[in-house]
């Protein structure tokens, strides 16, 4: 509006709406799910919580309603997350495959077969598929989907728990030092809320007895999450240490192989097998150790392990805790951590991006 002139109005420039984050959120509605995965998960994801209900004796109605509204965001966000993060491991996986077979490949014409260069268009072909590979994960945006939907997945499964408690959430808001992970403007911040702000209200209606929830929380949530950590901690350790045995063992045979070559041992043929050992065991045991990398298996491996230990603590102190509100304090403690590991959780593997192998 002109202040000098009422009645007129006029138009100036600006930055207009973001669209960016509307797209985001239609995208994110608009991924298909097989229904029949869907709908499996759901009634297994029903069942567990309803036994953990009962064992707790709270009564069905007072926290059901919540857990499975809650309950169906989470699935499909979490069935969305796991899926984004096969195609980016894998893809990830399969570019440094690529690249040692590449390797492998020329050594094997130019050791073996020197007057058939025609093999090494084979060498073309797998730089191709690397570059198509890393083009359409960037393209299709399978990373940033991937740590989008975990971070939304893991908000959701907070949520329900503290929506069972009758608890506000804390707001999404990273600390200073964690500014990387997120911006409050991002679109999962908007969808978490949109979904948070419908919920199925519980005001109004009894509390639970503490001892009761607190025995479902433990059962169903914190224990839970230990149990899953202390999994994930085992299963990566274990590829940590498998990838490092492999790669070990390859610069132990190429070392090897490169003393018998200059040895000049054996035969003329075992030569040519020694040169060619020299030459591929190197660039296997660089694929390896770029897969591992890729992964960052020893890395989730110590936060899980540190994730379950914190949690461990927290419930003790749940336990000893006998008032009401102590107790709630707690839970939001307990909340807002999860929140702070997910968010550092991000700003570690935002920058893991995909890259060619050089």
């Amino acid at each position: 509006m002109d202040t000098e002139h009422p009645g007129q109005v006029t138009a100036e420039r600006g930055r207009g709406i973001d669209a960016r984050s509307f797209q985001d959120i239609d995208e994110y509605n608009s991924e298909r799910i097989d229904v029949t995965k869907l709908n499996g998960t759901l009634e297994r994801q029903h069942n567990a919580l309803v036994r953990q209900v009962d064992n707790a004796e709270l009564t069905p109605e007072m926290v059901l309603p919540t857990l499975e509204y809650f309950g169906h965001h989470l699935v499909r966000a979490d069935i969305l997350a796991s899926r984004y993060q096969q195609r980016y491991q894998r893809a990830g996986t399969t570019v440094y495959l690529l690249a040692a077979a590449a390797v492998v490949l020329a050594a094997t014409q130019i050791i073996f077969i020197p007057d058939t260069p025609r093999i090494l268009i084979g060498e073309v072909v797998f730089m191709m598929a690397v570059l198509g590979i890393v083009w359409i994960g960037r393209a299709r945006r399978w990373h940033e989907k991937w740590l989008d939907y975990r971070f939304l997945a893991e908000r959701f499964r907070s949520a329900a728990f503290m929506a069972a408690c009758d608890i506000d959430v804390a707001a999404l808001r990273p600390p200073r030092h964690l500014s990387l992970a997120y911006s409050s403007h991002d679109w999962m911040v908007a969808a978490f809320f949109s979904v948070w702000n419908r919920r199925p209200m519980l005001r109004g209606r009894d509390s639970p007895p503490m001892e009761r929830l607190k025995t479902f929380l433990f059962k169903a949530w914190i224990e839970d999450q230990i149990g899953y950590q202390e999994e994930v901690s085992k299963r990566q350790h274990g590829q940590h240490q498998l990838m490092s045995h492999v790669t070990d063992t390859l610069f132990g045979l190429t070392l090897l192989a490169a003393v018998l070559h200059v040895a000049d041992f054996g035969p003329h043929t075992l030569e040519k097998a020694l040169a060619a050992m020299v030459i591929a065991f190197p660039a296997a045991a660089a694929s390896l150790a770029g897969i591992r990398t890729h992964g960052d298996y020893l890395s989730k491996s110590m936060r899980s392990a540190e994730m379950a230990r914190h949690l461990r603590e927290i419930r003790d102190r749940m336990e000893r805790e006998k008032e009401r509100e102590s107790f709630l304090k707690l839970v939001s403690e307990t909340e807002e951590m999860m929140l702070r590991e997910n968010e550092d959780w991000r700003v570690t593997v935002r920058f893991h991006t995909p890259e060619l192998p050089v």
